[in-house]
């Protein structure tokens, strides 16, 4: 069994529905007995971080670091987070002092962190796997070079949130990416199930050392419940993306995953000014906003 190019556009788009839903019940629906689905808000964020680590690494495999790659990230990943970013200080958030924290942090909306992360990941990608050394050594590097400056900007901007060290899945997917061959049906069940009994036993022992105030051991115990969730999710499509295949779900999933990305950084834009409407509204108008964006940014030739 394999994972193709078409699991990998549900997977992100299951991960920004994720998102967008917990945002919803995050910031207007307070009130409301769902209130509590906001919690899993990091699922979505751990499993787009995971995403965009595979990706990159089969990215790599297959053209190498062709010319101009960082410059390249920075067009199709920072520009158009810049742009909007800019746009919506102007337009969506006109009532507020122009705000430029975007460009290093959450923003104005605080859910931006994401973007200056990637790019960050990016650079440090380019520079180990640029190295002359096996692929074991670049991984183990990989990893302890993102958690030194992660942990160290963490530490330097007073940020203690899993919503950032999630990103731990970015370097997960990589070595999944890496190490991942043809698997036969068992072995990709067992793993599955593994990631799922992990994940949910992680987010209990997160759950237990948040209520008695062990916020250390809390937050890497969630760290490992994304990973361990991103894991099973990889599984689970190697088993049934047959069976939803060319069906409406299948290709409604896909279409949302083409343009997550844009989704995420203008969704809470448009949350901005629906805070008396309902979850469906909000989900329909971010996915249409999203896909008029970049459609606009494919035409300006930004993006291809």
């Amino acid at each position: 069994m394999n994972f193709t190019k078409n699991d990998t556009s549900i997977v992100k788009g299951i991960a920004i529905l994720i998102v967008i839903v917990s945002h919803w019940y995050r910031y207007i629906a307070i009130d409301a007995p769902l209130h509590f689905i906001y919690h899993f808000g990091f699922y979505g964020a751990a499993l787009f971080s995971f995403m965009s680590g595979y990706g990159v690494y089969k990215s790599y495999v297959n053209r190498g670091f062709y010319k101009n790659w960082i410059v390249k990230k920075i067009r199709y990943v920072y520009i158009p987070y810049m742009i909007i970013c800019i746009i919506a200080n102007v337009v969506v958030y006109k009532y507020y002092k122009f705000d430029i924290s975007f460009l290093w942090g959450a923003g104005k909306d605080f859910t931006m962190w994401y973007v200056p992360w990637i790019m960050l990941f990016y650079v440090l990608f380019r520079l180990v796997y640029g190295l002359n050394i096996n692929k074991n050594a670049k991984n183990l590097m990989l990893v302890i070079v993102y958690f030194i400056i992660t942990q160290s900007l963490i530490s330097l901007t007073n940020i203690s949130s899993v919503w950032y060290t999630c990103n731990g899945a970015l370097v997960m997917g990589v070595i999944i990416s890496e190490c991942t061959t043809i698997m036969t049906k068992r072995k990709t069940l067992i793993s599955m199930l593994l990631g799922i009994v992990s994940s949910i036993l992680f987010a209990y022992l997160g759950i237990v050392t948040d209520n008695k105030g062990y916020y250390y051991i809390h937050d890497w115990a969630v760290i490992v419940s994304g990973i361990a969730f991103c894991i099973s999710i990889y599984y689970l499509m190697m088993i049934f993306s047959n069976v939803i295949e060319n069906t409406y779900l299948d290709k409604s999933l896909v279409g949302i995953g083409g343009i997550s990305y844009y989704v995420y950084i203008t969704h809470m834009k448009v949350l901005y000014f629906l805070s008396e409407s309902n979850i469906i509204i909000f989900m329909i108008l971010s996915i249409s906003i999203a896909f008029l964006v970049k459609k606009c940014f494919t035409v300006l030739k930004l993006v291809k």
